[in-house]
């Protein structure tokens, strides 16, 4: 039996949180994929690039604070992709082009997925059905009558 053990990072809290979003944007996703490794580990990590923040990053944490909307979690990926790509010195058509011609199937969720004015995430189910019945006399959908959707980025 083979087991990988866990890997740790112990820095300042700023540090980490950089990491975490660097870590979760497309372009870090994109160079792990160009990488060739097989499997996320050690060598291909410490090729990763840390820049430094491009302001002040602060630790006051409310009960507001986190991002509880379907719609609000998806703006803030794509704002951390985009910070990212600053960082990194990638234009903003270069992203493009690596979302484009990189990510495919991430590319087709996105341009169905669609939002209702609460800005929860509206079922596929409930799409399909839209799309052959039409609104329901109550839809609660936002961009009627069309279907349901507040524009997901592209």
């Amino acid at each position: 039996m083979h087991i990988h053990g866990v890997f740790t990072l112990n820095s300042a809290a700023a540090d980490l949180a950089l990491a975490a979003g660097m870590w979760a944007s497309l372009p870090m996703d994109f160079f792990v994929k160009v990488s060739g490794s097989g499997e996320l580990n050690q060598s291909v990590i410490r090729r990763f690039p840390h820049p430094r923040p491009l302001g002040e990053v602060t630790q006051n944490w409310t009960m507001a604070t986190p991002l509880r909307k379907d719609a609000e979690r998806r703006q803030a990926l794509v704002e951390i992709d985009a910070l990212a790509a600053v960082m990194l010195g990638i234009t903003a058509e270069e992203l493009c082009a690596i979302y484009r011609t990189q990510f495919g199937v991430l590319r087709k969720y996105e341009r169905v997925m669609q939002h209702d004015k609460n800005g929860r995430q509206v079922p596929k189910d409930i799409l399909k059905d839209h799309d052959r019945h039409g609104p329901a006399p109550s839809s609660a959908a936002t961009n009627s009558p069309s279907p349901p959707s507040t524009a997901s980025p592209k």
